[in-house]
């Protein structure tokens, strides 16, 4: 942007059509961005997605039609879009966890059920724990959304569990 002499300007809000007070209001932002005041938009997709889905995503892009748009981490038909696999990932640190660590109750915190990263994620973990023959444990599946007081909320259900 420097390099260019275009300014940055970074717009946050909050997860599209989440049901927490005061989130909409939060979202009122996104309204404001046009060609008026931008010269593109990136949005940084899969953190608004998560109550949405891609409908909503797909509606909020079409806000920007008239300008340059991209999206990281959710793909959105036809916007140029930057996706991670999470499928590597996630299977990456729970293989690290049972080969090195020699764990063999691995804990998982979910991310939003339905979402296309949360699913990806959860199946890649059950797949390490077949082939090292673990039994998937429900108890360790703690559902959330991406969310840090999820992250919070399930890490102390975990720590519950374990003590009862």
């Amino acid at each position: 942007a420097t390099t260019l002499d275009l300014n940055l300007l970074m717009v946050f809000g909050r997860g599209l059509d989440e049901p927490l007070r005061g989130c909409a209001a939060h979202n009122a932002i996104f309204e404001m961005i046009g060609p008026e005041r931008a010269d593109g938009v990136i949005v940084l997709s899969s953190l608004l997605s998560g109550s949405c889905g891609p409908e909503g995503l797909c509606n909020l892009v079409r806000r920007y039609s008239q300008l340059p748009v991209c999206s990281i981490g959710t793909a959105i038909p036809n916007i140029p879009s930057l996706t991670v696999d999470d499928g590597i990932g996630m299977r990456a640190a729970v293989e690290h966890l049972v080969q090195h660590h020699h764990c063999r109750r691995v804990a998982f915190l979910a991310g939003t059920p339905g979402k296309v990263e949360s699913e990806t994620r959860l199946l890649a973990y059950q797949e390490v724990l077949a082939r090292h023959q673990i039994a998937l444990d429900p108890a360790l599946v703690v559902p959330g959304t991406f969310m840090p007081s999820d992250g919070f909320d399930g890490v102390e259900a975990l720590d519950r569990r374990a003590h009862v």
